[in-house]
């Protein structure tokens, strides 16, 4: 794992940009599966670390390139001062909510797929999010990605 996890990706930053975005994310993780590694693996050398509140990508940074790992709460509270704050109070209670299921349960919780769960538990449905947001659901999902972008970008 330690030698080969850098031929997955040619430096920090591509695994950054990688992990940023839910599709490649998952690619990642897939191609990372077919060699050999697949999550459970990962998840478990998480634990053997001590690294079980840092994001499942910290673990393949600090494997790959000795980098010093972050917790999930550290992140979102980087992220919150550098993007999240400049959004409108509505968009922030939702972030919220998104926000509190990353940092308990992890990356997983921020799969494109789930954006529609998130949703429905603020909002009952994808109307009254574009109404409360004061976005059409294009921009829900480019905030989303933004999101993410500025999650793994801090």
């Amino acid at each position: 794992l330690f030698g080969r996890l850098p031929q997955f990706f040619s430096s920090e930053e591509d695994l950054r940009m990688q992990w940023a975005r839910p599709d490649t994310r998952q690619a990642l993780l897939n191609q990372l599966e077919r060699e050999g590694f697949a999550e459970e693996t990962l998840e478990m050398v998480r634990h053997v670390l001590c690294m079980e509140e840092c994001d499942l990508f910290d673990v393949l940074a600090f494997l790959a390139y000795k980098t010093t790992p972050m917790e999930r709460k550290h992140r979102v509270e980087l992220v919150r001062q550098d993007y999240l704050n400049t959004l409108s109070k509505k968009q922030q209670q939702f972030y919220n909510l998104i926000v509190e299921h990353y940092v308990r349960q992890g990356f997983k919780e921020l799969a494109m797929e789930n954006l529609k769960d998130f949703i429905r538990i603020q909002y009952g449905s994808p109307l009254n999010a574009t109404q409360e947001l004061k976005l059409n659901p294009a921009q829900i999902n480019q905030q989303y990605l933004e999101f993410q972008h500025r999650l793994y970008h801090c």
